[in-house]
């Protein structure tokens, strides 16, 4: 066997086990995009400045806040980000605004350029995906 067949079966093979292990073949497979919808419910847009030079990360946490916790005043200047509420309450405090923001589940939030402090007012856990982009 060649040295090219060989990598070939090598990466190949994985491939074929988890399809077979899903059992799955080719015709299970979707051919087309069907039964799909997609909504953006946040985004942050990156000035035509932002350093991405520097090698960045995307990561996702699921973050829990229990009730009457909080996150204080904080900056997401060199790590924009964007979080959906997956359940409870969240309250955001943004500075210079002096209303705060409720964001019920299914509500989502972008941060970037103004600092910002979350808090959980309510009788149940917070809990929100957020992505961001982040320096290692």
């Amino acid at each position: 066997m060649t040295r090219f067949r060989r990598m070939a079966v090598k990466v190949a093979m994985p491939c074929v086990l988890v399809t077979a292990m899903a059992g799955l073949s080719a015709q299970d497979l979707p051919r087309e995009k069907t039964g799909v919808s997609n909504v953006e419910t946040a985004k942050v847009e990156l000035p035509a400045g932002f350093d991405m030079a520097k090698a960045r990360n995307l990561r996702m946490r699921k973050v829990t806040i229990l009730p009457g916790g909080g996150l204080p005043m904080h900056a997401h200047g060199d790590r924009p980000s964007v979080s959906y509420v997956l359940s409870g309450v969240l309250t955001e405090y943004v500075a210079g605004d002096a209303t705060p923001r409720v964001i019920k589940a299914g509500g989502s939030n972008a941060s970037f350029t103004q600092d910002h402090a979350l808090a959980n007012r309510g009788k149940v856990p917070v809990v929100f995906l957020e992505v961001d982009l982040i320096t290692p």
